[in-house]
This record gives C-alpha cells, sequence and structure tokens, in this order.
C-alpha cells in the first residue's frame, strides 16, 4: 500500500472541486504517466501522477544486501525498490556532473597555451608530484 508521503513525493497539484479533467489534460504531465484523482475532503481534488513502473531482476552481492536491509529496517527507505531508485537518482546527478567537470577541464586544456614539454615530460612530473 502507497503511503500519502509517497504519493505526494511521486508528484502531485491540487485544485478546486469544479475543475474538470480538461485541468489534468492541460497539465503538463508526461504521456507516459498515469494520472490518478482523488477528491480529498474540504471540496479540493488532488491529481496524482505517478510513473509507470518496469520490475526487473538485479543481482547483489551480500554486503549490499545487508546494506540494503540496513536501510529499510532504520527507517531511511520503506522498501529496496524505493532505496534503488533514490540510488539510481544519486548516480545521475553524479555522473552528470563529473562529465561536465571532464568537459570543463578539456575546454581549460584546448584554450589554453602549448605547453612545450613532451607527453613524456609531463607523465613523469605527475608521477613526480604524486610522490611527494
Amino acid at each position: 500500500m502507497t503511503s500519502l508521503s509517497e504519493v505526494w513525493s511521486a508528484g502531485c497539484r491540487t485544485g478546486t472541486s469544479d475543475e474538470s479533467k480538461d485541468q489534468i489534460a492541460k497539465s503538463k504531465v508526461p504521456q507516459q504517466h498515469t494520472t490518478v484523482s482523488i477528491f480529498a475532503n474540504y471540496g479540493h481534488m488532488l491529481y496524482f501522477w505517478f510513473a509507470k513502473i518496469t520490475v526487473m531482476n538485479v543481482s547483489l552481492t551480500e554486503k549490499q544486501e545487508q546494506y540494503i536491509t540496513e536501510q529499510i529496517r532504520t527507517g531511511d527507505y520503506q522498501n529496496a525498490s524505493e532505496l534503488v531508485r533514490d540510488a539510481l537518482r544519486l548516480h545521475q546527478i553524479y555522473r552528470h556532473r563529473i562529465i561536465e567537470d571532464l568537459r570543463n577541464e578539456i575546454a581549460k586544456g584546448w584554450n589554453s597555451p602549448a605547453s612545450g614539454l613532451s607527453a613524456t615530460e609531463i607523465a613523469t612530473k605527475k608521477l613526480e608530484d604524486r610522490q611527494r
């Protein structure tokens, strides 16, 4: 059973009971989402949309399984799917930042003056700097 907080975090918009299904159609809910409307107390209509769910089987190490179990036990997540979705969102953010950082560094290199050192000299200097 989905909790109200899960529904709210999935995305919602509120309106009066006078609003018709046209309001849902005019909203920017992507086509691949399922929209559910619920008439709530005090004459407000709540519109919720959920991404379609795909079931996948994923192999995990014992250590990963223990980590997931611990996160659920402590109440940080309600189930393994919630934790995996959160991990994937964080991975997307992390990956995007890493790629942007790399692109920025490449641009800096292309826009900077030539070094005058050979590739071997640069590599040797880097190794020496690391050993210090």
